[in-house]
């Protein structure tokens, strides 16, 4: 809003036949208001930043399960790498036993020296 008062004195009035032409004191004003009536630019901005905030919103949860997925699978492969190593271990354990019992079967003379053999290469190449 922008208004303008100004006042102006002359030394004397202005008469012309009888009637004041021009006063001696005069005022005038000015009262200017501007609103736009629609401010597209501006509601362009606001519903360009309420998008931005609604993609920065689903970008947090989406990353939030991406992290969830990850750890997730990085749990899982430990765990599965464990398993794998207690199921080796057994393997082994169970090998050198079959082949204990094989040598001893072989040497008392109730197993052959092929099992024995066999049993033998199994735990080794465990």
């Amino acid at each position: 809003m922008t208004g303008i008062v100004t006042w102006t004195t002359l030394n004397r009035g202005v008469d012309f036949d009888g009637a004041t032409v021009t006063p001696r004191s005069q005022v005038t004003g000015t009262l200017s208001a501007d609103m736009p009536i629609v401010a597209a630019a501006a509601w362009a901005r606001r519903t360009q930043a309420q998008d931005q905030k609604n993609i920065s919103e689903l970008n947090l949860s989406d990353v939030k399960r991406q992290v969830a997925l990850a750890t997730a699978d990085a749990y899982l492969a430990i765990i599965t790498q464990r398993r794998v190593v207690e199921g080796n271990t057994r393997s082994l354990a169970t090998a050198k036993a079959h082949y204990d019992l094989a040598n001893e079967l072989e040497q008392k003379g109730l197993g052959s020296r092929l099992n024995a053999l066999r049993a033998q290469q199994q735990s080794v190449s465990r």
